[in-house]
């Protein structure tokens, strides 16, 4: 099992803070869980999604810097270790939320019969509706 999940780490006086989006991992069904690796500092409000056929698994998120695209991780360890892709500029947000989501092989007809995988947001640099 793999959960997409965000942290804060808090300077020692208090007077900053640093967000990053990670994964929470479990090998043995969810009996128990452990942290997996962190993507690029700046980053929450992840998503992530294996990729059809693949044991390539993506992790999307949003960027709090400002540049209003999703930045794309990939992970070949199932989530210990994250690479980053950069800025994905097909993907242009207005600072909120995604999501992706994986349509496994055989479920649908047609383009989909070999699985797909699909992100949804705003697609807006300024609406978030």
């Amino acid at each position: 099992l793999l959960f997409p999940a965000n942290h804060v780490a808090s300077s020692a006086d208090g007077d900053s803070a640093t967000h990053s989006s990670h994964a929470i991992i479990s090998d043995d069904g969810g009996a128990t869980f452990r942290l997996g690796g962190d993507a690029s500092p700046g980053t929450n409000e992840a998503t992530v999604a294996q990729l059809p056929r693949s044991d390539t698994v993506l992790l999307n998120s949003r960027r709090l810097d400002g540049v209003r695209r999703r930045a794309v991780h990939r992970s070949t360890d199932g989530g210990e270790q994250w690479t980053s892709l950069g800025s994905d500029s097909e993907l242009p947000e207005p600072s909120c939320q995604g999501s992706l989501l994986q349509l496994p092989a055989g479920l649908a007809p047609g383009p989909f019969a070999h699985g797909g995988l699909f992100f949804s947001n705003p697609h807006s640099l300024d609406a978030r509706d």
